[in-house]
């Protein structure tokens, strides 16, 4: 997967000075779409800056 690392670094290993982290924990059962929602909001979020 390419973008941010779990260091807050991009592809190019530099982390931009206002770059703040967040977790998101998503439960559920399985096949709830959990993983549909998690890669839509990666989406947008990457969209959105």
């Amino acid at each position: 997967m390419s973008g941010a690392t779990a260091s807050g670094a991009d592809a190019t290993g530099t982390a931009p000075e206002t770059a703040t982290g967040a977790t998101i924990w998503l439960t559920g059962l399985p096949s709830a779409g959990k993983t549909t929602i998690a890669r839509a909001l990666a989406d947008r979020l990457r969209a959105e800056g």
